[in-house]
């Protein structure tokens, strides 16, 4: 017997596949913490943010097949590039590691790294 919570996991794990001129990108954020020393003070602080990184997933109907872009790759973004949808696959703001699945145009990336 399956319950709402099961049913809710099972819908995060579901593959999301783009439409059209868009892509489907993963978003990792692994939070680090550095230690940071003050000029004027011998005392040590907290650097408490994020390391994030992307990577293609899938590539929708309309993106070129054989063009630069694969499943696979890691994307740099455009400086006004805007996602059309978001969803938190894995943990929330102030975890360890935080994975979103990102639906981005095609025509925002701008390089690959």
């Amino acid at each position: 017997m399956s319950t709402a919570t099961d049913e809710k996991v099972n819908d995060l794990a579901r593959p999301v596949t783009p439409v059209g001129k868009r892509v489907l990108i993963e978003q990792r954020m692994d939070k680090r913490e550095t230690a940071l020393l003050h000029d004027n003070s011998s005392k040590a602080g907290e650097d408490t943010g994020y390391d994030v990184s992307f990577k293609v997933l899938a590539i929708g109907e309309e993106c070129p097949k054989d063009g630069p872009v694969q499943v696979g790759v890691s994307p740099i973004l455009g400086k006004h590039a805007k996602e059309e949808a978001v969803k938190v696959v894995e943990g929330k703001m102030g975890d360890k590691v935080v994975i979103m699945h990102l639906i981005m145009f095609y025509d925002d990336i701008v390089a690959l790294d």
